[in-house]
Order: C-alpha cells, then structure tokens, then sequence
C-alpha cells in the first residue's frame, strides 16, 4: 500500500485534529516535546549524547523516549475521547479544543503504517 494524497474528509479530520490535541499532546507525550532542543550537526541527531545517572554514554537514536505509563495514558484518553463522544458536556469541551487543533496540519494516510499492516498481513495469510 502507499499514501493517499486525496484531501482528507473534512468531519474526520477535525476530529483526528482535535483528539492529537488533546489525546497526544495534552499527554505525558507533552513532556517529550517540552523543553530545550538538543543541537544536532547531522540534522538527524546521530552525533547527540545523553549520559544517564550512572554516567552512560547513550546515543539520542538509541534512548527510549516513551514508556509504559506514557503508552497507556494515550490509549486511555483516546479510549475515553470514543466513550464518550456522544455525552453534551465532553463534546462542548472538545468543540472548544478542535478550535486550537484547527491550526495543526491535515491529517494524512501514513505510508509506513500501511506498510507494517500489509507485512502482518502477509504473515497471518
């Protein structure tokens, strides 16, 4: 499979928008783009270094920059963003939201995720 690079359908859109606001960023996930940027000369962050509490050199590429906490914590508010996307109250506060998330870019078909899916696919076949 490969992206799709048909203008997305506006609802769906305002929607994933909306709930990467508030489901993502509005996360632990928000700590990891908080903050001051490492430099990089390769632009890729192949020559950043982080050294740990017990003085370990550590290559940017290679730290785990998400954990179990931060994963479930996403599932969980995406989860509830879908429970509830039917109660007045919730949907008042996440209009409000989709007004900040309108600024954000459209939202697009991931060609590596599409790929992933076909490979596991391919396996289970």
């Amino acid at each position: 499979m490969t992206g799709d690079s048909r203008p997305p359908e506006p609802l769906t859109a305002a929607i994933v928008r909306t709930m990467a606001v508030t489901c993502v960023r509005n996360s632990h996930f928000e700590a990891l783009h908080a903050g001051r940027p490492s430099v990089t000369r390769a632009g890729d962050c192949t020559d950043v270094t982080v050294i740990d509490a017990d003085d370990r050199h550590i290559r940017w590429n290679e730290v785990s920059h998400l954990n179990d906490n931060t994963t479930r914590q996403i599932g969980n508010f995406l989860y509830t963003s879908q429970l509830k996307s039917s109660d007045p109250r919730f949907v008042a506060v996440m209009d409000r939201w989709s007004r900040v998330a309108a600024s954000q870019d459209e939202p697009c078909l991931d060609p590596v995720f599409l790929h992933e899916v076909d490979l596991i696919q391919n396996i289970d076949d």
